[in-house]
């Protein structure tokens, strides 16, 4: 992997949605149905011609679309099993509330029991074991396709699987079920479905607004002698896990079909259902916006738009995050990493599994000045790292392949002429990167067709990072973790080519047609990586922005005068003018800054050279701060001064970031009137010219100067001061800040939209319901965490709301239900010590009861409510209540509503004012299954209430869910308006 410096930043996948705060994870305790996660992961088997036991095991391959697969491992298998049959077929893979992922199969060797493994990581899963799971019955043939849910109803795993009895006298399989707690005591087990025909098979769990599908294949007519009547999928439904199902659908898959797999889309309201052509050596897709339908389903999607690996059979699919991801593409997909940490020798580690070592030639020098850490250097006239594998004209950089991408960060000298960065092959076959009279290139070439992409590339002050990847025909060329071109080439893959393989020369001939070894790269290159799978955008961006980070402090230290750099780069910060830690931080602890004479100076402060006074065409800088005021001037954060350098401070009510590069500043600003004494994310962003601020995850303004480069500066650099002039202009040590500041961050690259909402994750906002919605029956979720609400009872879309549209329920059956209502786990079901639940309300009614919120039940559960002129919250743990309370009669204006629980103590605030609070005998609510919903009692509630209903008549907008409890700052603020 790159030099990840620290992996702090999640990536998303690109978010539609401008947000004031960003979540954490819902903590569902199923992944394979929890609405988080950054990337699929499909575990399946291999069949097909060449079948071997090799085959029939463990295979992973990942996708950040669903519908797109790429095989981990060059499809080879993940795991095999040393009991049973020794094969895995029908892999079914999901993660358990304790965070382990457990693997069911159908194993072999004559076994009727289900095979199983755990991990705690999706590498190491141990020899196996069979489970034994129809003990209890007698004539068992066999236990096929099994899978399982986390029933959190009783705490259970469930597990579920096909079986027949008493073959031939009944032949057919029926589905059966058994649980266990712990994946060593399972009860007996039990007759689950039976839809009474012939055979029934592959059944899949999908659950969604409280209801429970699942997808099977119907085997009816497996034994007709028509091949086009064979078996397809058919959906059941139930209210419980445990069933009873009904409904049975009509077809929804093609004849010939089995191993139906439905998961909801990571983003987006929709689902996708795979399948499985067992005789045909296929896979088909298609997708819906409504499960709850089964016609709604899709056709086919065409095999154009799609891509499974080959040979794929009866898959399943599970949702991962970031860093689960890149702890697999580290293992399975990393073909060669050279981070170049050496600082004498002439071998170059390979970092990745495979022990690529690589061998430097012509006296290329090991330099402590490479991107994050050390680096190489190469003087462009007979420098060069030759590659792993030259030695002969096989292995990984000399074969044939289909899927490639290369990875790397170079800081060039020169971009006149030909500088090769990266070659292999030949003017046969080949792949190459290289920076030719100031355009930047890459190449790939079979036979004698040539395919390139490239763009503009003049700079020598910076590094940058660049990625090539080759999938399939498709070339694209990425610069700064940005798409700049693609291309089709007439060709699918390159073939196997013999020639050596080089970074900064070419070798020989090469995919650009280049002859004749030369062309060096003057320069400095650091962390080249090779996959064996293409590079989609949110994976190079991922590189790019994890690799970028030059420092981070997280400023959580108690004591002393040094602050330390989360990274490996160690650039320490001295803390002086008596700035305080404080534990109160954003996340943790963070650094309170008196307003007089408290600062932090950043490192390298000690030299006039260093990572801040060096040029650069490319820095972001991303802290929290929680100011006591914003009058006057604040210098947040100050790096150089008047001649060359960034700034940012707060002045007069205003938030404000300058760049400067000789002559006058380019500046951007933001309002920042009336915020004190509440936390705000702030990222200043600098790419090539293009200023932007960015305040709580909203892009505020946005310049463009007239240069590219800031030039070298010498001035020292500071948080909480101006350390001299600064890069507004301004001159001499002063303008000190007065709060706290936390998280601090400085980046080598140009944060991305997503980035910076990535880092307003630690608002803890589970889920923000903006409610500006003009039609349809989805409240969306603006936290980008994926729990969206579903309007019920006609509710309708007004325009009239406090902040732009809103939800206008008619108090009769109008109500919204909440996110994580499709399963009994998840952030509205969770136990919590912690909650803040916020919104803007205007009732046309407060007699009567009219709830507002509810959570949870009359055990254990949270909820709000109008009653006879008073609005009210309640928390209950074991069917004690505590009770907040305060008048509220108006019916002609719009109130801002605030119930807050921290650990015992109950509050409720009204248009930003404290009225109430209460401590209750408990500390903690228990987790309770119970629907939640806005506008109505959804079943028992916290007040005591039983049965649906106490419907909310009114406007209701603005509605956002934490799991922490807001301060009276973040209250009060939320009252203004934001």
């Amino acid at each position: 992997m790159l030099k990840v410096l620290a992996r702090q930043i999640v990536l998303l996948s690109t978010v539609l949605f401008l947000l004031v705060l960003f979540p954490q994870s819902s903590g569902a305790t199923s992944e394979h149905d929890s609405e988080s996660g950054d990337a699929y992961l499909m575990a399946y088997f291999r069949s097909g011609p060449g079948q071997t036991d090799m085959k029939r095991q463990l295979h992973y391959a990942y996708s950040r679309d669903g519908m797109h697969w790429y095989e981990l491992n060059n499809n080879n298998y993940i795991w095999k099993p040393l009991v049973g049959g020794q094969i895995v077929r029908d892999p079914f893979l999901n993660k358990g509330p304790d965070g382990t992922w457990h693997l069911v199969y159908t194993t072999g060797g004559g076994q009727v029991g289900i095979g199983h493994a755990s991990s705690t990581d999706l590498i190491s899963w141990g020899n196996g074991e069979i489970i034994p799971v129809m003990q209890n019955y007698s004539g068992v043939v066999n236990a096929w396709a099994p899978e399982w849910t986390y029933d959190d109803t009783i705490g259970q795993y469930r597990l579920y699987w096909a079986s027949t009895l008493n073959r031939p006298s009944a032949d057919r399989n029926k589905h059966y079920t058994a649980k266990t707690a712990d994946w060593t005591t399972f009860s007996n087990a039990s007759l689950w479905f039976d839809p009474g025909i012939i055979s029934a098979i592959d059944a899949n769990i999908a659950q969604y607004n409280g209801t429970y599908y699942m997808y099977y294949k119907d085997d009816t007519y497996t034994y007709d002698s028509d091949p086009n009547t064979y078996a397809a999928t058919k959906q059941v439904s139930s209210g419980s896990l445990a069933g009873s199902y009904s409904n049975i659908s009509g077809y929804l898959t093609p004849p010939q079909t089995e191993a139906p797999e439905v998961f909801k889309d990571l983003r987006e309201d929709k689902h996708y259902m795979i399948y499985d052509y067992w005789a045909q050596g296929k896979y088909g897709i298609k997708q819906t916006t409504n499960i709850t339908d089964p016609s709604a389903w899709s056709s086919e999607l065409s095999a154009s738009s799609v891509r499974f690996p080959y040979q794929t059979r009866h898959a399943s699919v599970t949702k991962l995050k970031e860093s689960e991801l890149w702890s697999l593409l580290d293992r399975y997909s990393l073909e060669a990493h050279y981070k170049f940490e050496e600082t004498n020798g002439t071998s170059a580690a390979d970092a990745s599994v495979n022990g690529h070592t690589a061998t430097v030639f012509g006296g290329a020098a090991w330099t402590a000045g490479g991107l994050a850490g050390r680096g190489l250097e190469l003087d462009g006239v007979d420098d060069y790292v030759e590659l792993a594998d030259n030695s002969s004209s096989t292995g990984f950089m000399h074969d044939a392949f289909k899927l490639r991408s290369v990875s790397m960060w170079f800081k060039a000298d020169a971009t006149g002429g030909n500088k090769v960065l990266y070659e292999e092959g030949g003017n046969v076959s080949g792949f190459g990167v290289k920076i030719e009279n100031g355009v930047l290139k890459a190449a790939v070439r079979e036979g004698s067709s040539q395919t390139t992409v490239s763009t503009a590339f003049t700079d020598t002050s910076s590094w940058h990072h660049t990625a090539a990847v080759f999938n399939e025909g498709k070339l694209s060329l990425y610069l700064d973790g940005k798409l700049v071109q693609t291309v089709t080439a007439s060709y699918t893959s390159i073939g196997a080519h013999g020639d050596s393989a080089a970074v900064g020369r070419r070798s020989g001939l090469d995919a650009f047609g280049g002859s004749g070894s030369g062309d060096y790269f003057d320069g400095k290159v650091d962390d080249i990586r090779i996959f064996t799978v293409p590079l989609q955008p949110e994976d190079v961006s991922y590189l790019v922005t994890s690799a970028g980070l030059q420092a981070y402090y997280k400023l959580d230290e108690t004591s002393g005068s040094a602050a330390a750099d989360n990274t490996i780069n160690h650039h320490s910060v001295t803390v002086a003018g008596g700035a305080a830690w404080t534990a109160s931080g954003r996340v943790g602890g963070a650094l309170q800054f008196d307003g007089i004479d408290d600062y932090a100076e950043l490192a390298d402060n000690s030299s006039s050279t260093g990572f801040m006074h060096d040029p650069f065409q490319m820095r972001s800088i991303s802290m929290w701060v929680r100011p006591v005021s914003t009058n006057g001037t604040q210098v947040l954060y100050d790096e150089g001064g008047s001649t060359s350098g960034l700034s940012v401070m707060i002045e007069n009510g205003s938030l404000k970031a300058a760049v400067r590069a000789g002559g006058a500043p380019t500046t951007v600003s933001a309002n920042f009137s009336d915020v004190a004494s509440s936390w705000h994310h702030i990222a200043v962003v600098f790419d090539k010219g293009s200023l932007s601020l960015y305040l709580d995850g909203i892009l505020q303004q946005s310049a463009t100067a007239s240069f590219n480069t800031v030039s070298a500066h010498g001035d020292s650099a500071a948080l909480g001061r101006r350390s001299d002039s600064d890069a507004f202009g301004v001159s001499g040590s002063g303008a000190y800040f007065a709060g706290k500041i936390d998280e601090f961050r400085v980046y080598a690259v140009p944060l991305q939209l997503a980035d910076v909402l990535n880092l307003n994750r630690y608002n803890h906002l589970q889920a923000y319901y903006r409610l500006g919605e003009t039609s349809g029956t989805k409240a969306a979720d603006a936290s980008g965490s994926g729990n969206p609400g579903k309007l019920y009872g006609g509710a309708a879309w007004t325009s009239s709301g406090k902040i732009g549209g809103a939800l206008d329920l008619d108090g009769a059956d109008d109500y919204v239900f909440l996110a994580d209502n499709h399963t009994v786990s998840g952030f509205m079901h969770n136990a919590f010590n912690k909650r803040s639940v916020t919104m803007w309300i205007k009732a046309d009614t407060t007699n009567g009861t009219n709830v507002l919120y509810d959570q949870g039940g009359s055990a254990s559960g949270m909820a709000i409510r109008i009653e006879n002129g008073n609005l009210k919250a309640a928390v209950r743990e074991n069917s004690v209540q505590t009770t907040v309370t305060t008048p509220l009669t108006d019916t002609a204006s719009w109130h801002h509503v605030a119930v807050v629980f921290n650990e015992g103590v109950i509050s409720l605030y009204l248009d930003g004012q404290l009225k109430h609070s209460s401590t209750a005998s408990y500390s903690r609510v228990s987790m309770h299954p119970d629907f939640g919903a806005l506008g109505r009692r959804s079943g028992l509630d916290a007040f005591g209430g039983s049965g649906s209903g106490d419907y909310f008549n009114g406007k209701i907008d603005e509605v956002r869910i934490y799991n922490i409890p807001l301060e009276a700052g973040d209250i009060s603020y939320l009252a203004s308006g934001h």
